[in-house]
């Protein structure tokens, strides 16, 4: 209401001959009495004008209130309907004035309000990054929201985002009632050139900003009543963001609250796009996070029992398919026929642990010199392929991911040669069909893991890690093969023809994390170091991972 600071949800209910403002109070059912109650109601002669707000946000409805004593002029109340919806505002004011209002009320007015515009261009030359012309491309009204920004927390209630072709702001929004002595002021305001990510998950628009210049990061998360209403919002913002980076705006719909494990959700491989992983998924930021350096000096020596691989000489049980995710290649393994799959155990893994094939992916660089997601000895390999395996006391890989011996996944590198491997030829020759993102095939060959594993995995690097894609679980026990496998020039020229939808598939490998007080272990066999150990096996079960 007009002098009122409270807003509540609601419904204005219009009839020949009553006006009625209702308060939801309750969740909806079949008596109404349960979750309606009654704020006001006035005979539908008293209704003087309804005025849509801009943009179509909602309408004002304007009525005539009688004071307590007749004898003084009769006084107006407005309230404001806050639809937050395009086409609900049309569908209302359609029935006011088609149906309903048109003999009683001549005085519903489809144009905003040039105080409106006057308003808004009057508040927008206080905006740091406001640009002589820029235009108001949306008012878009929201009914909460929180900002992050600077370790600070601000919750906000019914507010308004302006958006221009330049500027986001977040301002008030009383002064959208007519006679309303409160002055439109700004919340906050960032550059549309700071936007890097946009996400909505139902109704729900979470904005991601970095200003670059001062090294600050910041969220906002701005809750609408419609997916229709974020939908418009992101539309506003699409145009003028494009235009300023000259490559598509990534919206990423989170359609549940379950985050898939592998390539679910959005994310980005550039250095803008990494460093808002955290922003999206906290578990970016802990302190077991993959990849790292390795190294043979730094790493700890011990005798440790062979990795055993089962089923590795088997072709992997069709059909199998061949994926461009987006974010790399993907093949997965599934166990249509019920058949044992092939699984690994030993190593640095607990006894009586075994670990069963889930899929494999590869990451690569769009040069030569890189790729590879972890370093061994300061060499960064031009590919490295994961092979990621569930623990098999876990149902599925997303109920695994929540235990601490859930994953374990082997990393293989790749080096170059002139000479085709013609190990790989079932896959490299299957990817000229993948070249698009979200393409999927079936292998036309059959294929089995051994056949891509290093000649030598009698030696291996193990540590405890994450998932080097988001959402980064520390779930992962990492067993790295130092001896590289063989990759031509041309099949790996293959990988880099795949596009993620916008540009060149490659360099998609995450950055370095630190390793901190993390212990990394080397598995040799050499008779000094058994001679050590008392000529006997060392007991991965007495494993310390961690540095005290």
């Amino acid at each position: 209401m007009q002098n009122a600071t409270e807003t509540f949800p609601g419904c204005l209910v219009l009839s020949t001959s009553k006006v009625y403002v209702l308060r939801i109070i309750g969740k909806e059912g079949e008596d109404p009495q349960r979750w309606l109650f009654e704020e006001c109601s006035w005979t539908i002669d008293r209704l003087r004008r309804i005025l849509q707000i801009p943009f179509k946000q909602g309408v004002l409805v304007e009525l005539e209130q009688s004071n307590k004593t007749h004898d003084e002029l009769n006084s107006t109340i407005t309230f404001l309907c806050v639809l937050q919806d395009l086409q609900r505002t049309l569908n209302f004011l359609l029935y006011v004035t088609d149906i309903l209002l048109l003999p009683i009320c001549e005085k519903t007015e489809l144009t905003v309000p040039e105080y409106y515009t006057s308003s808004m261009h009057h508040l927008l030359k206080n905006c740091k990054s406001y640009q002589d012309g820029d235009t108001v491309r949306q008012l878009a009204l929201f009914s909460s929201g929180l900002l992050r920004y600077e370790d600070v927390e601000v919750q906000l209630k019914l507010s308004s985002l302006i958006i221009t072709t330049s500027v986001l702001a977040i301002c008030n929004m009383q002064w959208l009632l007519p006679g309303n002595k409160e002055l439109p002021y700004i919340k906050r305001e960032q550059a549309m050139s700071n936007l890097i990510g946009v996400e909505h998950c139902r109704s729900s628009l979470t904005l991601n900003f970095l200003d670059e210049l001062i090294g600050q990061e910041e969220t906002w998360v701005l809750n609408f009543v419609s997916v229709n209403a974020v939908e418009v919002v992101i539309t506003s913002i699409r145009s003028p963001w494009e235009e300023l980076f000259s490559v598509p705006l990534q919206d990423t719909v989170c359609k549940s609250q379950d985050i898939p494990i592998i390539a679910g959700r959005h994310f980005g491989y550039s250095k803008r796009d990494q460093h808002i992983w955290v922003k999206n998924f906290k578990l970016c930021s802990g302190k077991l996070q993959s990849p790292i350096s390795l190294s043979s000096f730094k790493s700890v020596a011990l005798p440790l029992p062979a990795l055993e691989v089962i089923g590795y000489h088997d072709f992997l049980p069709n059909p199998l398919y061949l994926k461009n995710s987006g974010h790399s290649v993907v093949i997965n393994v599934n166990n249509h026929l019920r058949k044992e799959l092939p699984y690994i155990f030993g190593g640095s893994l607990d006894a009586n642990q075994e670990y069963e094939i889930d899929h494999l992916h590869f990451h690569w660089g769009a040069k030569n010199n890189r790729g590879s997601e972890h370093i061994l000895n300061g060499i960064r390999y031009p590919m490295e392929m994961h092979i990621v395996h569930r623990n098999k006391i876990y149902s599925n890989l997303s109920n695994a991911s929540n235990y601490k011996n859930g994953l374990v996944v082997l990393g293989i590198f790749f080096q170059l040669q002139e000479e085709d491997n013609e190990s790989l030829h079932s896959i490299v020759s299957d990817l000229m069909c993948v070249q698009g993102i979200n393409r999927a095939i079936k292998l036309s060959s059959p294929i089995t893991l051994a056949s891509l594993l290093p000649k030598n995995i009698d030696i291996f690097y193990t540590y405890k890690g994450s998932l080097t894609t988001p959402p980064c679980n520390e779930v992962v026990t990492w067993i790295i093969f130092p001896t590289p496998v063989p990759i031509s020039f041309t099949q790996l020229n293959k990988f880099r023809s795949l596009s993620n939808g916008k540009d060149m598939l490659a360099d998609n490998f995450r950055k370095l994390q630190n390793i901190g007080l993390r212990k990394t272990y080397v598995r040799r066999l050499n008779p000094l170091l058994i001679a050590k150990y008392n000529g006997t096996i060392f007991n991965a079960e007495n494993l310390d991972w961690f540095w005290h």
